[in-house]
């Protein structure tokens, strides 16, 4: 039976077993009556459901797996071609080592490729089927013809018989095996028939293997660094008081070292490119083109490497005690979504690595072709990329390459950086203070105003005032920890009086069924301990429900610590800004749209009530993380909007670019995505954009639709006018724009200040209102399919920093200067 048949048949297991389950809660009551232990009950039910849901989810990954790998093209070369050129490098270099040796990689590509025909022959047909039999016959056969050559191969019907499920799913799981053997193809890099002798041969065997071992192999060893980062990373949260550090700081230090030796070997590529077919005009070109963006590249990579490396080195020093209390789950999100970044990069170095091994060698004979067409075809406006002419492509790839390296650089530092400083708060549990102070409350006409702690507690208990009741339910976490807001309510239950109790009952109610997930752990122990030593009905309920979502709550964190090492290897070797281009316009907005909506729905309406600073720090440990990754997105795709735009050297492929991002915002204006809209109408904004006037003057009456957007929403104005007429109109799904709901709130605290240890109430619900406001379209839900490698493409985006070093210009900048502002 298959994989993914197996999958099935336990679902649909599972699924009678919890429709069995869910019959018998009407009847938990009546249990609970006659002495049963319902609540284990109800915690076997929720974990049968976590299970099933498990357990679908894969079966899901499977399926997608299985359908989503396309058909690799058809391979140009065969081993025989291979064999006579490897026999003659050989023969000069004495060099037979098996691991890298040209004949026995080939050898191998092809006994894989006949194994995963197999295996996906097995997962679609009956193994019994004679057919079956035949067509594994018949697909060996030709193997064992295609490598009898003129030498000894293995015996290839003994070796595909060892292979088992077992045998399989096990080099799977190796990093290196999945990247070389797939990201491994011997499409030659030049036509056979154009190679003029043996010596030419040499050339380009020996150029084949160095890049199977330069950039293959070195982004191979990349990707195993980076995914022994993520997994040691959990492994230090999930085992906090165990040492891990000095381990850790090795990986990343390992993992730069590697993503900078790739960069190395990949200039080093275009170098032996130039030289590869042995004429000297070609050598020229090369240099005459390439050497500004080379120079700029090796610079800016080497410079960002040293800095980084400080920063690791400092970062190594113990933090500063934090006296704060987070969230359950607090922690792990925020290395969670680090983490998804860190395994976006490798995919992202992947697909570039994949690419840069196919590029082909520049003839002379064709660029004279290309000039006199670039030429004749001066004063057309062309709309449409044209990358294979000139060297356009290997400049794309260059700055394509730079952004990579810089993202690896920043992504692995905040990495670290959070994971130190999570295990230390992991580490050190720090007993925050409670306060003593003796209860102040100011009323005006019976509606609070301020207060302290004390004076809350005691206006929860004393009095029946819901409003009130609900706002301090609400925002209890910006004033004090949920241990204390306990353990205060349970002793005015404790020793109050009837009506006491029965408030506190009530606020007991509001946590519970609107704000649990803001309980730390001792609060939670308290509240359900305290719940058990009670018989009435009313209590019963609440401590069933209060162990249910703890046992959720406690199901996600656990789901939040797996390592996420899924990361996406590319079938066909294409630069990620090439597969950008071939998306269309609608399915990036959507892809984008999803990405935004997953950041909005994550933020907490308690996480608006903190003190939310006017400059929000990037990789900063905090109780408003969400509030951060949404607002550092903008700029990043302002950032990559305008890196996008910067890559081509030529106008024509700049208009182009330009027209394809106004597409893509008039898109997300119809979903009303205003999160990456103001993203990427700023990226048009920047001065390194705006300099390039003819280019900008070229897109013509589209950039000013794009200005006019722009305008009306009123994404640069201090008020944001335009911006919040339009919104309140949307009745449907929305990812609103985050920046004038952080201006208003900064506002509120001008207007409504608190002082000292005297909270101002005033300002708590007007806060929450705007919270309400920026929330509320979290009810909805848009709905699209997650389509990959688009959503990974686009989940972190490569892009060069558009603030410098003090006294240069910028890196985006830099790139700017190189291009070419005249029409080509």
């Amino acid at each position: 039976m298959s994989i993914s048949a197996s999958l099935v048949k336990e679902q649909e297991e599972l699924k009678k077993r919890v429709d069995e389950l869910t019959k018998q809660i009407s009847s938990i009551k009546k249990e609970a009556n006659e002495g049963i232990d319902f609540d284990k009950r109800m915690m076997d039910l929720l974990e049968m459901k976590q299970y099933l849901g498990t357990i679908k989810d894969n079966s899901e990954l499977k399926k997608i797996y299985i359908t989503s790998a396309k058909t690799k093209k058809e391979k140009k070369g065969n081993y025989k071609m291979t064999l006579r050129r490897q026999k003659a490098l050989t023969l000069k270099t004495n060099d037979n080592e098996p691991m890298y040796n040209v004949i026995e990689i080939r050898k191998q590509f092809a006994i894989d490729s006949v194994a995963r025909e197999i295996e996906k022959m097995a997962r679609d047909q009956v193994i019994d089927d004679p057919n079956f039999t035949n067509s594994v016959d018949k697909l060996i056969q030709s193997l064992a013809e295609q490598l009898d050559t003129d030498c000894k191969t293995n015996d290839v019907n003994d070796l595909l018989k060892t292979f088992d499920v077992n045998s399989v799913a096990l080099r799977k799981t190796s990093t290196m095996f999945k990247v070389t053997s797939r990201l491994f193809s011997m499409e030659p890099i030049v036509e056979e028939e154009t190679i003029a002798d043996d010596a030419e041969y040499e050339r380009i065997a020996l150029c084949e293997k160095l890049t199977f071992t330069d950039i293959i192999k070195k982004v191979a060893d990349f990707s195993v660094s980076m995914e022994d980062a993520i997994c040691l990373s959990a492994v230090m949260l999930g085992k906090p008081h165990d040492d891990y550090s000095g381990d850790f700081f090795d990986v990343c230090s390992q993992t730069i070292v590697n993503i900078t030796e790739l960069s190395t070997n990949i200039i080093a590529l275009f170098e032996r490119l130039s030289k590869l077919r042995g004429d000297e005009e070609v050598r020229k070109s090369y240099e005459v083109e390439l050497k500004a963006y080379i120079d700029i590249v090796e610079e800016i990579i080497e410079r960002e490497k040293e800095n980084t490396v400080k920063r690791l080195l400092s970062n190594n020093e113990k933090t500063d005690e934090v006296k704060v209390e987070f969230r359950p789950g607090d922690l792990e999100e925020i290395i969670r979504e680090t983490a998804l970044k860190v395994k976006t990069s490798i995919s992202h170095a992947l697909m570039s690595a994949y690419a840069m091994a196919h590029m082909k060698p520049k003839e002379y004979g064709k660029l004279k072709e290309e000039n006199g067409e670039k030429k004749k075809k001066k004063d057309e406006k062309k709309r449409e990329f044209v990358l294979d002419r000139c060297f356009y492509k290997e400049k794309m790839a260059l700055v394509e390459l730079m952004s990579l390296v810089l993202n690896v650089y920043h992504v692995i530092e905040i990495f670290s950086e959070q994971t130190r400083e999570i295990v230390y708060i992991k580490q050190s549990e720090t007993e925050i203070g409670e306060s003593h102070d003796k209860a102040d409350i100011q009323l005006t006409k019976n509606h609070v105003t301020s207060g302290n702690v004390n004076g809350f507690i005691e206006r929860l208990t004393t009095t029946e005032d819901n409003d009130f009741a609900e706002l301090i339910v609400s925002s209890f976490g910006s004033f004090m920890t949920s241990k204390e807001f306990i353990k205060k309510l349970v002793e005015a239950h404790r020793t109050g009086d009837k009506a006491v109790k029965k408030n506190v009952m009530k606020v007991f109610s509001l946590i519970i069924y609107k704000t649990f997930a803001d309980l730390g752990k001792d609060a939670e122990s308290i509240l359900i301990g305290y719940l058990e030593n009670m018989t009435e009905p009313e209590a019963v309920e609440m401590r069933v429900q209060c162990k249910r979502k703890a046992n959720i709550k406690d199901l996600n964190i656990a789901g939040l610590l797996i390592p996420p090492i899924n990361f996406y290897i590319p079938d066909e070797p294409i630069f990620p800004t090439e597969f950008f281009i071939s998306c269309e316009p609608k399915e990036i907005a959507r892809q984008l749209t999803m990405i935004d909506y997953g950041m909005y729905k994550k933020v907490k309406q308690s996480e608006l009530l903190e003190s939310l600073p006017s400059v929000m720090k990037r990789n900063k440990i905090c109780r408003y993380s969400h509030v951060i990754e949404m607002v550092n997105r903008i700029d990043e795709i302002a950032n990559w909007t305008a890196t996008t735009i910067l890559m081509f050297a030529d106008m024509n492929n700049r208009v182009a670019m330009m027209m394809k991002f106004i597409e893509v915002a008039n898109e997300l204006e119809s979903l009303n995505n205003y999160h990456s809209l103001a993203g990427i109408c700023k990226g048009f904004e920047l001065e390194t954009v705006q300099r390039l006037g003819v280019t900008v003057k070229s897109v013509g009456s589209h950039l000013k639709h794009l200005t006019d957007i722009s305008k009306n929403l009123g994404f640069n104005s201090s008020s944001y006018k335009g911006y919040k007429s339009s919104v309140e109109k949307v009745k449907d799904a929305c990812v609103p724009f985050i920046l004038p709901t952080i201006k208003d709130i900064h506002g509120v605290y001008e207007k409504q200040p608190s002082s000292g240890k005297i909270i101002n109430t005033i300002q708590k619900e007007q806060i929450l209102e705007l919270a309400s406001k920026f929330l509320k379209y979290q009810n909805y839900e848009y709905g699209f399919t997650i389509t990959e490698p688009l959503y990974t493409y686009l989940f972190d985006l490569c892009y060069l920093p558009v603030i410098g070093n003090p006294g240069e210009d910028s890196y985006q900048r830099k790139i700017s200067l190189l291009c070419v502002d005249t029409p080509q």
